[in-house]
């Protein structure tokens, strides 16, 4: 892994996603195509519904959206949804998505720690699905968000847990240290060649993440004027994980984050 500047994440992370979406999107296709949107299917646990309360008329903001699977779900419960991301070729296929399934949503290419909405446009925000290390700031994106929310609003973290940013699997899957990325407290900028290597892509672009710790997420949104209301951790055997682990120790580690955080009024 190589360091680099934290101002240089978007335009490499944007680059990275355009080189994969394409296989990408055939590897989401596979589980969760337009067809399980357009029966009114949702890619949402139970439990982030449930800290996310009832969305119907509501204007909904997913952050990071990708191709749009958590933006669809909302829109199955009756959100009026926006979606963001860094990446074109992502809402080239989200837009597509929408299209087939028969879903009115609006997708806008924008960065996190500098959203292209006017203050206090949203009812709701939601983030979900691997989406913490590809933030750049995590002080700037507390911000944002609490910039973009209506007083009285609502916004929804649920993402891997941050320890497992500085895992990684070993024999027999046990999780071992990821020593390359530096342990839970680095929150480096860090370039490596993971995504592209995944995909098999014929171009090796590097991305860049960094580990941003369950205190530095708690402290920026904090900080940032909202008010935590609930905060769920989930194990393995949640069904919020990446691979299985062995039996006896799917309960051990933390794998799964959610939390729900409210604007004052």
């Amino acid at each position: 892994m190589t360091r680099v500047q934290a101002g240089r994440m978007a335009a490499m992370n944007r680059r990275v996603w355009d080189t994969i979406s394409d296989p990408w999107q055939r590897r989401q296709d596979g589980g969760y195509g337009w067809r399980f949107f357009k029966r009114g299917g949702s890619v949402i646990t139970v439990e982030v519904h449930r800290l996310m309360g009832p969305v119907k008329r509501l204007a909904l903001l997913d952050m990071q959206c990708g191709s749009g699977e958590a933006a669809l779900s909302w829109a199955n419960r009756g959100a009026r949804v926006t979606g963001v991301d860094i990446s074109e070729r992502r809402l080239v296929e989200a837009r597509k998505k929408a299209e087939i399934a028969g879903r009115k949503i609006t997708y806008v290419r924008g960065n996190v720690v500098r959203l292209p909405f006017r203050n206090g446009t949203f009812d709701r925000i939601y983030t979900g699905g691997g989406i913490v290390g590809w933030i750049p700031d995590v002080n700037r994106w507390a911000r944002e968000i609490a910039l973009v929310l209506k007083p009285g609003g609502r916004f929804v973290y649920d993402c891997n847990h941050p320890f497992t940013l500085c895992i990684t699997e070993g024999r027999g899957r046990l999780p071992v240290l990821a020593r390359a990325r530096g342990g839970y407290f680095d929150s480096r900028p860090l370039a490596y060649y993971s995504m592209t290597t995944w995909m098999k892509t014929k171009r090796r672009v590097a991305q860049v993440e960094r580990n941003w710790s369950m205190s530095a997420l708690l402290n920026a949104l904090s900080g940032a004027g909202l008010r935590l209301v609930r905060v769920e951790e989930f194990p393995e055997d949640s069904g919020l994980g990446r691979a299985p682990l062995p039996g006896p120790w799917r309960r051990a580690f933390p794998v799964g984050l959610a939390m729900r955080w409210d604007k004052p009024r």
